[in-house]
């Protein structure tokens, strides 16, 4: 998020522009960021245009968003936040959605929207070529990409919403980085269709699986769900990085470095969670999916994907869209058992029997 005297950022607030991969269409969504830019040019605000402020769909996300990461009474803090700021220059006290950033970087916040909107075609192009070759040919999605100001996380999806919503302060005048944050969060989106279309396939049962696969499962989950996702949108294909895509770059690069104890971090994750019932698995995933340890978990699917598309290409990427996650682990696993691939970490005994036998609830899942 950005911050720092006013430039109108727009002419148009909601793009709808044609499609990225196959018959994937996105539309662009300005109005939440560019209302609090119009906002921060001010020194004073009412109560009614705060509410309204508030109110936009993109601003419903974020604080939705905020409120899962524990913050109590957001809408709330949201508020008052974004008043005292207006009023006052700066957030005084803790500065929960970062509104001293966004105005810091105002300037470069409406630099990068207004190139959006000028290069708008060229982009959407891009993104077609980064993300056709890993999308299901048959995959129908209308997304919706709304770019915020504000908060702690630089993309996210809500729940199980396909639409996708991108923070821009901390990413600078980094077109090509934003690019690329958009490819991942895209992926995303598919993703979320893909899961939702295979699920509606499945016979109906009333059977739920026992707590323990279904931990198990939600560590597999986002193995699979991040690590696609972040080799898809792979920074490290920029070749002339600007800050946000050159610190991007480096998180690649450390967790290249250590990832067989990525894979063991991993491993122990999905052992406690499938082994004690009694595990708290908002923690597990706490501690490989999010910046805690620097987001290990996404890098262990980043190399399964890097293998499954080495030797089976693209294609096969594409097609676990539409299946469960697990069937991401059980083609890797076939393929380190196949080739003497030396990138290739190999799971342990212990840990390959887990996964495969997960595969019998695949229905339930």
């Amino acid at each position: 998020m950005k911050k720092i005297v006013p430039i109108l950022i727009l002419t148009v607030c909601l793009l709808f522009v044609p499609a990225t991969a196959q018959n994937v269409k996105v539309a662009v969504d300005f109005k939440s960021a560019k209302a609090i830019t119009d906002a921060l040019a001010k020194n004073k605000i009412s109560e009614a245009e705060i509410e309204k402020i508030a109110d936009l769909e993109g601003n419903r996300e974020l604080i939705k968003k905020m409120t899962s990461l524990g913050l109590k009474d957001s809408e709330k803090v949201f508020k008052k936040t974004l008043r005292e700021i207006i009023q006052n220059g700066k957030v005084g006290g803790e500065d929960y959605f970062k509104w001293n950033l966004v105005r810091q970087n105002l300037k470069e916040i409406n630099a990068l929207t207004t190139r959006i909107e000028r290069e708008k075609s060229a982009l959407l192009a891009d993104l077609n070529q980064i993300i056709s070759d890993y999308t299901p040919a048959d995959l129908q999605a209308d997304v919706k990409a709304r770019l915020l100001v504000g908060g702690n996380s630089l993309g996210f999806l809500n729940d199980n919403d396909p639409a996708l919503n991108i923070a821009l302060h901390k990413i600078g005048d980094d077109f090509e980085g934003l690019k690329y944050l958009l490819a991942h969060e895209l992926y995303h989106s598919i993703e979320a269709v893909g899961d939702e279309q295979r699920k509606q396939k499945l016979p109906r049962s009333n059977a739920a699986p026992p707590v323990n696969i279904a931990n198990a499962y939600t560590v597999a989950f986002n193995v699979y769900n991040e690590g696609a996702a972040t080799f898809v949108g792979d920074f490290t294909k920029i070749k002339n990085p600007l800050a946000f895509t050159s610190n991007r770059q480096a998180e690649y690069e450390k967790n290249a470095r250590r990832m067989r104890q990525n894979f063991a971090l991993f491993e122990a994750l999905l052992f406690r969670a499938y082994h004690d019932p009694s595990a708290d698995v908002n923690q597990l995933y706490s501690v490989a999916f999010t910046t805690s340890f620097e987001e290990s978990g996404y890098y262990v699917g980043y190399r399964m994907a890097e293998i499954i598309e080495k030797y089976e290409g693209k294609a096969a990427i594409a097609d676990l869209v539409n299946k469960n996650p697990l069937e991401f682990f059980k083609k890797y696993i076939e393929i380190y058992k196949k080739y003497d691939e030396p990138r290739a970490m190999k799971f342990s005994p212990a840990v390959e029997k887990i996964l495969l036998a997960m595969q019998v609830w695949n229905d339930k899942l």
